[in-house]
């Protein structure tokens, strides 16, 4: 995970970036048709504590 700064006040950041890979399967014809794919999360900091901003999924 990487922490972001930003014109917050300091000492307090941005958010945080938070990179991986996630597998999905379904059927094909009987057989399970799978494949692993990249996924990027943008997280907030707020007052109350961490939320899910953006959710990117790719390479499929």
């Amino acid at each position: 995970m990487f922490f972001l700064q930003s014109a917050c006040p300091k000492g307090t950041g941005y958010g945080a970036i938070h990179e991986g890979q996630h597998r999905f399967c379904h059927e094909v014809d009987g057989a399970d048709d799978c494949g692993t794919f990249d996924f990027l999360h943008i997280w907030k900091r707020e007052t109350d504590g961490w939320r899910l901003a953006r959710v990117v999924s790719y390479g499929h």
